[in-house]
């Protein structure tokens, strides 16, 4: 039986932890005989652990201070729509290349909205590939907080349109990832993953149960997301 593909998306702009947690799930699948493409569109880092995963380097781009409002490339630079499109075109080709059966973007749709350029393509060609890889996001279990109740309805009307499940780096019973969007709330089926990152098989729980961790990405994540709209009467 061949390998089954997956393809991680991740883009780190100050520190270095979303793109750490991305090659964490990238080793664990690969542990688990998936052919394992890690895509990071940040500024490269040295002595990354990989195990037996593959990497790529998009043109990197950075956020120049904390606010992360403003970006720039390697030179410092503010990247321009021909820079924006290299990029895209080079993540679409990466895509065509590996033929992933299942696609994970870090963060996105709960963040990077600046990447929406270069990541809604991708799922628009993912969408249209036959057979269609699974889309994933890979969330920490706290987001950043967002006091405009349309950014948490835009965030979850992207992950209903282009995702099949939500994966959280965090335990549940200490904070579930349901409870971090407010406003118009939406409730995901989401799988925690700190029991992946465990060498060995996965135990009995309930990415094991519910997930299905297996070779083949299509049959272990099957749970759809699903959404939920509360009423104001609804407390």
């Amino acid at each position: 039986m061949s390998q089954a593909r997956a393809l991680i998306w991740v883009q780190h702009l100050l520190g270095i932890g979303h793109l750490r947690r991305a090659a964490s799930l990238a080793r664990a699948l690969a542990e688990r005989d998936f052919d394992v493409l890690l895509v990071s569109g940040g500024m490269p880092l040295k002595g990354l652990d990989l195990g037996a995963a593959k990497f790529e380097q998009l043109p990197p781009l950075r956020a120049t201070d904390a606010s992360f409002s403003t970006l720039a490339d390697a030179g410092g630079e503010a990247p321009d729509s021909a820079f924006r499109a290299m990029r895209r075109d080079r993540l679409l080709g990466l895509y065509r290349a590996h033929r992933p059966e299942a696609i994970i973007t870090e963060m996105y749709p709960f963040g990077r909205r600046k990447f929406a350029a270069e990541l809604l393509p991708l799922l628009e060609a993912a969408h249209q590939s036959r057979p269609k890889p699974a889309i994933f996001a890979s969330v920490r279990d706290i987001l950043t907080e967002r006091r405009d109740p349309a950014r948490n309805s835009e965030m979850a009307r992207l992950a209903l349109r282009w995702y099949r499940a939500v994966l959280v780096h965090g335990d549940p019973e200490l904070i579930p990832f349901e409870g971090e969007l407010s406003g118009d709330r939406a409730d995901f089926p989401s799988y925690p993953l700190h029991r992946l990152y465990r060498r060995g098989r996965p135990r009995r729980g309930r990415m094991a149960a519910r997930a299905r961790l297996s070779s083949r990405p299509a049959a272990a994540w099957s749970a759809p997301i699903s959404c939920r709209r509360r009423s104001k009467r609804a407390n």
